[in-house]
C-alpha cells in the first residue's frame, strides 16, 4: 500500500467517512496485511457498532503495530470493550497499556478512570481523575464533574461539593450537571 493510499484511507477516517473507509480497505487485498489499515477499519466497525468485526480488526492491529499505532489500537480495543459492557476487559486492556507505554495523556485517565467507575471502583477513579487534572491537554471541566461524580459515590459530600464548585466557577456547558450535584448532597447553592 503506497503513501497516496494511506493518506486517503487517513482522510476519510478523520472526516468520519466510515463506511467508504471500509468498503476501500476491504477492496483492497494489501490492506488486510497493513496493520494502519487494520487499525482504521476495526475503530470504523467500532463506530458503526459492528463490535466482533471491530475487534479482529483491532487485535490483528495490536499484533502488527508498534509505536502511536499500537497504542491508538490499543485504546480503541478498551472503548469498544466499554461500549460493550465489557468494562473488566477494557480495564485489563487500559493496564496493560499503562504497562507498557507512559507517560500518558491526560485524555487517557479519564477513560481508564471511566472503566475503574463503571466497576464501581471509585477509589481508582479518583486517583486516574487526579493524574489526569495535572495534565494540560484535557477538559478540566468534565475532569472535575467527575471527580464530584466519584465523590459523591463513596459519600464523600465535602470534597463531591468542591469539585462541582470548580465546576461552576468555569462556567462551563458542564455546570448544569455540577449544579445537580449540589441538589442531591442537598448544599446550598446561594454562594454558587
Amino acid at each position: 500500500m503506497n503513501e497516496a493510499e494511506l493518506s486517503h484511507l487517513r482522510d476519510l477516517h478523520r472526516r468520519d467517512q466510515l463506511l467508504p473507509l471500509i468498503a476501500a480497505i476491504r477492496a483492497s487485498a494489501v490492506a488486510s496485511q497493513h496493520a494502519e489499515c487494520q487499525f482504521r477499519l476495526g475503530d470504523a466497525l467500532r463506530q458503526i457498532g459492528r463490535s466482533a468485526d471491530a475487534q479482529e480488526s483491532l487485535q490483528t492491529a495490536i499484533g502488527q503495530a508498534t509505536g502511536d499505532l499500537r497504542f491508538n489500537a490499543q485504546v480503541s480495543l478498551a472503548l469498544l470493550q466499554r461500549d460493550a459492557g465489557q468494562f473488566a476487559a477494557s480495564e485489563q486492556t487500559l493496564a496493560q497499556i499503562a504497562a507498557e507505554r507512559m507517560p500518558l495523556p491526560g485524555w487517557f485517565w479519564v477513560i481508564r478512570a471511566s472503566a475503574a467507575a463503571n466497576q464501581e471502583q471509585f477509589a481508582a477513579a479518583i486517583d486516574f481523575l487526579h493524574v489526569a487534572e495535572a495534565s494540560d491537554d484535557v477538559d478540566l471541566d468534565e475532569v472535575y464533574l467527575n471527580l464530584a461524580y466519584a465523590y459523591r459515590a463513596l459519600e464523600e459530600t465535602e470534597e463531591s461539593a468542591a469539585y462541582a464548585a470548580k465546576v461552576l466557577a468555569l462556567n462551563s456547558d458542564l455546570s448544569a450537571a455540577a449544579r445537580q450535584i449540589l441538589i442531591t448532597l442537598g448544599v446550598d447553592q446561594s454562594s454558587y
